[in-house]
């Protein structure tokens, strides 16, 4: 069965692009390694927004600008994850607005970093770049699934 999860990592956080200098976004969620493919289960997004100030002053103007109107989806995105962790990895990815499937064939490069442990992967048919930043103890199943990715 090829949709058969070789690896399941749980609270991986997905690095997002920004189009602010001080701004920081990424989304946690579900990694599966498949042998066929690296799914990422969207959970919750998360902001974080920096006044670019450096020092006490830094930390006193980022305390300002937190809104305290400020939406925690995170146990939503807990519930949603819940839900559908019965499903196959492709059917996760199909059931949650904001996952994403990339196929073991169209991955161009892929490298696991030494110190941080974050996961970088580029895919050949459009260029896209994912940046998932995983926990040391799962660095042994990462290289295992990167050791059968077939070598370009």
């Amino acid at each position: 069965m090829p949709d058969a999860p070789l690896h399941v990592f749980e609270n991986i956080t997905r690095v997002l692009p920004s189009l602010e200098p001080n701004e920081r976004r990424s989304e946690c969620g579900r990694l599966i390694l498949a042998p066929d493919a690296l799914h990422y289960v969207q959970g919750w997004e998360t902001h974080e927004q920096r006044s670019g100030s450096t020092g006490i002053l830094g930390a006193v103007l980022d305390l300002a600008a937190r809104s305290p109107d400020v939406v925690d989806t995170r146990r939503e995105g807990q519930r949603l994850l819940a839900e559908v962790a019965g499903l196959p990895p492709a059917e996760q990815v199909r059931s949650i607005a904001g996952s994403v499937t990339v196929p073991v064939a169209d991955i161009d490069t892929a490298r696991l970093g030494f110190f941080l442990s974050d996961l970088k992967l580029v895919t050949e048919s459009r260029g896209d770049t994912f940046h998932f930043l995983t926990a040391f103890a799962h660095r042994r199943q990462i290289r295992a699934w990167l050791a059968t990715l077939p070598r370009r």
